[in-house]
């Protein structure tokens, strides 16, 4: 039988860090469904974050993946800003960057909501 791994969580919006169990081959998916219905708070806005390796935790990899001896504490954190664009007549617009997104993908996917064809 396989023991339950402590993952520390910081949540902002609480100002503070929990503690949760869980196995190490649950899913990353697994955990943050457990957490946001635990602390009452939306998944699809938020995930979990590394800051230690400065990366997102990708849904389908057990959380054993992220884990080393030491204390992990992992950020929920937003997945999305704004990032406000400097456009070709000097007018700004703001778009709803996703953070867990690559700098590619992401710039893409700004250019083309911005209408260009990237």
């Amino acid at each position: 039988k396989m023991e339950k791994t402590a993952i520390y969580v910081y949540i902002p919006s609480l100002k503070q860090t929990k503690t949760y169990y869980f196995l190490p081959d649950n899913k990353v998916k697994e955990i943050t469904a457990d957490i946001s219905q635990s602390s009452d708070i939306n998944t699809s806005q938020s995930s979990l974050f590394y800051p230690k390796t400065q990366q997102w935790l990708k849904p389908d990899y057990p959380i054993s993946y992220y884990i080393s001896d030491e204390r992990n504490v992992f950020h929920w954190k937003k997945k999305h800003r704004p990032v406000k664009v400097l456009m070709p007549d000097k007018t700004f617009k703001t778009h709803l960057a996703d953070d867990t997104l690559n700098v590619v993908r992401l710039l893409n996917n700004i250019g083309n909501q911005l209408g260009y064809e990237c």
